[in-house]
Formats: structure tokens, C-alpha cells, sequence
């Protein structure tokens, strides 16, 4: 509430010492709360590295979303050395879950071989448990396979199946653009952020 200025005004001091009483008393997600505050910087002086050790303490006890925090600083280095094949665990815990975000993620990087071995058959099995939930950035990478024949047969009128959902349900920036001849890009984003040009993930991309 106070975090987000939801029914009163917005009050970084008062969301700090909230989240950090609901944290001492073992609230989990209070933990991502306040790893968020020190990612960036709301109320505090940022702080990546206790911002990576706040997501760790919720990601180990299973919270999905601060597994994909916890997995999006060691992808970019941020707080933390970078370590794909770290990033790629964390990923893939959230994935397990059901996360459709977590499920975009780690088909991305399937796709392009960070911290995995290069797998399309099993991107485009992530892929398609995301894009089955609605998730529009999955949607978009799921059609680009389809598109290229890669994981999965070349089928156009499935890779327009595909685009078309994606762009129904999500911002144009997001709609799939062809894979360059030697590139293999699938877009990623962040219902969040995008870095690269053609398939999408999850957020940061400083």
C-alpha cells in the first residue's frame, strides 16, 4: 500500500519498516518487497548485492517471482557475477511452478544456449506451456519456431496462429518480427523490459 501508493500516499520510510517487520517475522514475499526497494533504490540507496541476497532468502523458499529476480541478476550480472548457468536454475524453478514468465525464460535461453545446452525442441516445449496461459511474449517466441521449422515442424499457418494471439494480448513491441538468415533471435521482454531485437524473455536489460 504504502510501497505503491495504493489508498494513501505513497511513503518509501513506512513501506521500508513494514516490509522489514513482515520480514523479520518470516514473511516470504516480504523478502522480495524489500529486494525490490534495494534494486532500485526506493527509499534506501540502491543496492543490487542485498538486493540479490533478499531475493535468495524468498527464492529458497520457493517463491516464483523472486526466483525470477533472483535468476534475472545472475543472467545480467547485476549484484552477483553473472552466471547463466545459475540464472538458468532459478529459471527454471519458477518454471516449475507454472510461472508463464519463468517458462518464457528459460525457452529463451534454450534458444540461445545461456547456461543450457542449445535445445529447440525443449524451448518450444517452455515456449508452449507459457503461450498456453496467455502469455503474450511466449505466444510471440512460440510463433517465431514455427515460423523457422526450428524445434518444431515449419508450419505458417501455426506461426500466424501464434503472432496473431501475441498481438491481441500484447504491446506492438512485442509482436514477433522474422528470425534474421543466421541469427535464430527469438524476442524476449519482460512484460517488463526487452534487450535484444527478436525473442523476448524477462525484464532487465540495463
Amino acid at each position: 500500500m504504502y510501497l505503491e501508493g495504493r489508498s494513501t500516499a505513497r511513503n518509501y520510510p513506512e513501506a521500508l519498516r513494514w516490509f522489514s517487520q513482515a520480514a523479520n517475522q518470516g514473511l516470504v514475499d516480504s523478502y522480495r518487497s524489500l529486494g525490490d526497494m534495494y534494486e532500485y533504490g526506493q527509499g534506501v540507496d540502491r543496492d543490487p548485492s542485498k538486493a540479490a541476497d533478499l531475493y535468495r532468502k524468498a527464492a529458497e523458499h520457493g517463491l516464483a517471482t523472486a526466483q525470477l529476480e533472483l535468476g534475472d541478476l545472475y543472467r545480467i550480472g547485476k549484484g552477483v557475477q553473472q552466471d547463466y548457468f545459475e540464472a538458468a536454475k532459478w529459471f527454471r524453478r519458477a518454471a516449475e511452478q507454472g510461472h508463464p514468465i519463468g517458462e518464457n525464460t528459460i525457452g529463451y535461453m534454450y534458444c540461445r544456449g545461456e547456461g543450457v545446452s542449445r535445445d529447440y525442441r525443449q524451448a518450444a516445449k517452455c515456449l508452449q506451456k507459457a503461450a498456453d496461459q496467455n502469455y503474450a511474449l511466449a505466444q510471440s517466441n512460440l510463433g517465431l519456431l514455427y515460423q523457422n521449422g526450428l524445434g518444431v515442424p515449419l508450419n505458417y499457418a501455426e506461426a500466424y496462429k501464434w503472432f496473431t494471439l501475441a498481438a491481441n494480448g500484447a504491446p506492438l513491441w512485442a509482436v514477433a518480427k522474422s528470425l534474421s538468415s543466421n541469427g535464430r533471435k527469438l524476442d524476449r521482454g519482460r512484460s517488463c523490459h526487452q534487450r535484444e531485437p527478436r525473442l523476448r524473455m524477462v525484464k532487465h536489460e540495463d
